[in-house]
């Protein structure tokens, strides 16, 4: 898994990819011949302390790690709060709805 921070990435993730919005997350994925995975992960300060958003960052790397399968380009937005007592159980639905529909 690497790191997405090439602006050329991101100019074609959001001109030629695919979206998709859940109630709490925004992800955008595109796949790429390569047989790698692509992310990035994007928090806003406004939904906790860095200790927070790290967490969350953190428990979505993980749960694409274990995705061996996944290859391309994936961007994933927080657009809105979770709490710290549902964030890991929401999470990982809304995760595993958006690369059903995204990956098909």
């Amino acid at each position: 898994m690497q790191a997405l921070a090439k602006p050329g990435d991101f100019r074609q993730l959001f001109r030629s990819g695919r979206k998709y919005q859940s109630s709490h997350l925004e992800f955008f994925y595109l796949s790429i011949p390569k047989d790698e995975l692509k992310l990035a992960v994007a928090i806003k300060k406004k939904f906790g302390t860095a200790v927070v958003r790290n967490r969350i960052r953190r428990r979505i790397k993980e749960f694409l790690r274990q995705k061996k399968f996944l290859t391309g380009t994936l961007l994933i937005i927080q657009k809105s709060n979770l709490s710290a007592a549902q964030a890991r159980k929401q999470l990982i639905q809304e995760l595993h709805k958006a690369l059903e529909i995204l990956v098909r």
